[in-house]
């Protein structure tokens, strides 16, 4: 990831940043943290300019995650529960957390066929490779 914050370089939205940063500093209030503007403003503009040479490259590569890949995680995560259905159903049923699993699945994805890809260039092979998938998820 610091390989590809450090060649590539392109303005991240200003408003992007700032939308992010009002956030942060929203829960950092609601949880009584501090905040350090420049500190946060930093990581948030490396964050979203990843983010979307993450997604730009792989929408680009034909990479998708399927609702079976998202389940398959949900279900990793919520069988240490007793009521693990329950949990499951609840997890599935919340947008919020259904875009997030998908948004991970999507970067490993993603991150593992730009690996193959450099791996291959670097043995003399095809650049051209299908997108390795990955249960190696282990945190929602």
């Amino acid at each position: 990831m610091d390989a590809l914050d450090s060649k590539l370089t392109f303005d991240v939205p200003k408003d992007l940043v700032q939308q992010e940063l009002d956030i942060l500093y929203e829960n950092a209030i609601r949880a009584g943290k501090p905040f350090n503007e420049k500190r946060e403003k930093k990581e948030t503009y490396r964050r979203l300019k990843l983010g979307l040479i993450l997604t730009e490259w792989g929408n680009e590569n034909g990479i998708t995650v399927e609702n079976e890949e998202i389940e398959n995680v949900l279900w990793q995560e919520v069988s240490r529960y007793a009521n693990a259905q329950e949990v499951f159903e609840l997890y599935r049923q919340n947008p919020s957390t259904t875009s997030m699993v998908a948004l991970l699945i999507f970067e490993q994805k993603v991150l593992d066929a730009m690996l193959a890809q450099t791996n291959l260039k670097k043995k003399g092979g095809s650049k051209h490779l299908p997108p390795k998938t990955t249960n190696q998820i282990t945190k929602i």
